[in-house]
């Protein structure tokens, strides 16, 4: 694919006919949303000045599709838009795909993963920068809702309200974790319990990102392990943010989560997808806590060194591999009963 910045409007030529008009928020599909923080500038500037690139939209069958302006469109919902200017295409499913191809070539207006910051000493020691940064963005997005929006904007800013507030969460126990300040509390943690958990607290990043949890438990019902729950379920989701930070762009993703014994009869705990296949460095340096350039930053950093010590905490370890199409991230520890 050519990166040519008007190979866009080269391929509309041959397509089909395009219009350039105000299309109404709510008949355009919800927006996929990676990085909050890095919205909320584009939030401000939308309530001040309006959405000056018009979106590139895709019409088929009566239903309007973003090719391109998906973050434009989130900021639009989220600063209480009605109406945001698009141009519009009628052409086939195939040629939408190569506009949103060549868009995001083009003009790289859809993020991929994020750059990550400096390396440092200590994973931990700059847990302070970017938890800053995270109770920044929540603070933004809790002043849009004090303001006068419609229901369907206040919906679009809590959701990334409640994401924000969940990754500072996880970043926060992940901190704990590496200074060595939550002693292991043991107890009976039923596996699918602990998967269901995991899964609900990323219930507005599934909404927000188009991401479909899959969980998967192949134990008996009931099934047990002896561990510390908050410990576990932290690990667990760090390894979901470091699974979909390779997710960066993607208009949709599934990611799967499943329980089950390993050959030596140890329970594992794996996050998987099948979409994207990481570069070489992704698994060689999982865990490597200098390695702040890695897809997801500082923050993903974070997320693998504190899950592989959590998992050390319980006598087992952590590992990350390829998939045939994709990576996986498991957690392994003795099983209980």
């Amino acid at each position: 694919m050519r990166a040519d910045p008007h190979y866009v409007d080269l391929l509309a030529s041959r397509a089909a006919a395009t219009r350039e008009r105000s299309v109404p928020v709510g008949s355009l599909e919800t927006p996929a949303v990676a990085d909050v923080p890095a919205l909320v500038p584009l939030i401000e500037s939308v309530r001040k000045h309006g959405v000056l690139q018009p979106l590139i939209v895709h019409e088929r069958n009566g239903s309007m599709r973003v090719i391109a302006g998906r973050r434009r469109l989130a900021a639009a919902l989220a600063a209480g838009l009605r109406e945001v200017p698009c141009i519009v295409h009628d052409v086939s499913d195939e040629a939408a795909a190569a506009l949103r191809l060549a868009s995001n070539v083009g003009h790289g207006e859809e993020p991929g993963a994020p750059a990550g910051s400096a390396a440092g000493d200590h994973t931990a020691d700059h847990a302070g920068e970017t938890l800053a940064r995270a109770l920044h963005t929540a603070t933004s997005l809790a002043d849009l809702l004090t303001g006068d929006i419609s229901d369907l904007s206040r919906g679009v800013v809590g959701a990334l309200l409640r994401a924000e507030l969940f990754r500072a969460t996880t970043l926060v126990q992940a901190t704990r974790v590496l200074r060595g300040e939550l002693p292991v509390m043991r107890g009976a943690v039923p596996v699918g319990a602990l998967i269901d958990r995991v899964v609900q607290g990323f219930a507005a990043e599934r909404h927000m990102r188009h991401v479909e949890f899959v969980p998967q438990v192949d134990l008996p019902t009931g099934h047990v392990v002896i561990g510390d729950e908050r410990l576990l379920a932290a690990a667990l989701s760090g390894a979901a943010i470091a699974t979909m930070a390779l997710l960066e762009g993607l208009s949709s993703s599934r990611i799967a989560m499943v329980a089950g014994l390993t050959a030596s009869r140890q329970l594992t705990l794996v996050v998987s997808q099948d979409h994207v296949l990481p570069p070489a460095a992704w698994i060689d340096r999982a865990f490597d806590a200098t390695w702040r350039e890695r897809p997801g930053g500082a923050a993903t950093t974070m997320a693998m060194t504190s899950l592989r010590r959590a998992a050390r905490m319980h006598g087992g370890d952590a590992s990350v591999t390829l998939s045939p199409r994709g990576s996986r991230v498991a957690l392994t520890i003795p099983a209980g009963a």
